[in-house]
């Protein structure tokens, strides 16, 4: 389906397939030739999310894209995640123990290959690519990045145009519905983003439809158990300390969507979509980065450093703050 000047995207709207230049204008419209639905392209962006609902409600829970675009205004101003950590307040000494274990362990475990086509579902900023890019400089490949707020895809748009990029295309379009034909990437990347998706089992089933036969699926979440467990232990402290910034008991706006999975419910949503574990694996032994920003740094010390000797001798997998999952699609499937 691709080629070297296009890509092929289905219609959200009738399924037709459309040839998007990779090498898009800064702004204009896409039309489907099939159904004449419009798709605008603004700052750079493919823009296909025109008909699905801003707001989601499944099982008691609610989704909301405005509650996204809020809160990746005001932190979309980086390049990649040690400026992320800097400017979120999370110790350096923080990031040093999570990045090998989550994204550069994708960066040097994702194989490349000479003119593949990939995914980066959820991709910010896009420091995936920037960051595959930079170890296979001498391998021709090119990636889509993919994520449902235009705001979190605007620093991506602005460097691709800064630098003159024609290897990366970047869409705002839906994880629950993928905007392209089966068997279209040679890997795809869902890094810390399955989370944020209402109806999960849709996504990994979408990943699995647009990998090709032996494709490889990069993922990694938090989990459940371990979130909740450290949600409980910091219950207090956190109320201490937005008291003491006279933020309130709670925040005022609705948060992201942010709900994580099980290891079991996780194994089982690979299995149904026929995606085989090369590697699934819990890592990072500590709580979430955002409660490193009250703590004393002798404190954070301490906890990563016993974090990490929990991790090191194999205790308490449970605890593991983030599933990290190598899956390959099966050639029948």
């Amino acid at each position: 389906m691709n080629s070297r000047s296009t890509l092929a995207i289905r219609c959200p709207n009738c399924g037709a397939i459309i040839a998007v230049a990779w090498d898009l204008p800064e702004k204009g419209t896409l039309r489907c030739g099939q159904c004449a639905a419009a798709y605008p392209v603004v700052a750079g962006i493919l823009d296909l999310r025109s008909d699905a609902p801003r707001v989601r409600e499944r099982d008691g829970e609610r989704w909301d894209l405005d509650a996204f675009d809020r809160g990746y205004e005001q932190v979309t101003d980086y390049e990649d995640n040690w400026e992320h950590a800097r400017r979120s307040g999370i110790p350096a000494i923080v990031e040093a123990y999570r990045f090998p274990r989550i994204k550069r362990w994708i960066l040097d475990t994702m194989p490349i290959r000479n003119g593949g086509v990939y995914l980066d579902l959820g991709c910010g900023v896009g420091m995936m690519y920037f960051g595959l890019r930079d170890r296979h400089g001498a391998i021709a490949f090119r990636m889509v990045g993919l994520d449902v707020s235009i705001p979190h895809l605007m620093p991506l748009a602005r460097r691709m145009r800064t630098e003159g990029l024609r290897s990366v295309l970047p869409i705002a379009g839906d994880g629950e519905n993928l905007p392209f034909p089966s068997a279209s990437f040679d890997g795809i990347i869902c890094s810390e983003v399955l989370e944020h998706i209402l109806d999960k089992e849709a996504a990994v089933r979408e990943m699995a439809r647009v990998l090709k036969p032996g494709g490889d699926l990069f993922l990694t979440t938090p989990m459940r158990v371990a979130v909740h467990f450290w949600n409980a232990v910091f219950r207090l402290p956190r109320l201490v300390y937005r008291l003491a910034k006279g933020k309130g008991l709670s925040p005022l706006e609705t948060a992201p969507y942010d709900e994580p999975v099980s290891l079991a419910v996780l194994r089982g949503l690979l299995r149904s979509a026929g995606l085989g574990p090369e590697e699934l694996r819990c890592v990072v032994f500590l709580p979430h980065e955002s409660y490193f920003q009250f703590l004393p740094l002798a404190v954070t010390r301490w906890i990563v450093r016993v974090g990490g000797a929990l991790e090191e001798r194999n205790l308490l997998s449970w605890l593991g703050l983030h599933c990290v999952v190598h899956a390959r699609k099966r050639a029948s499937t």
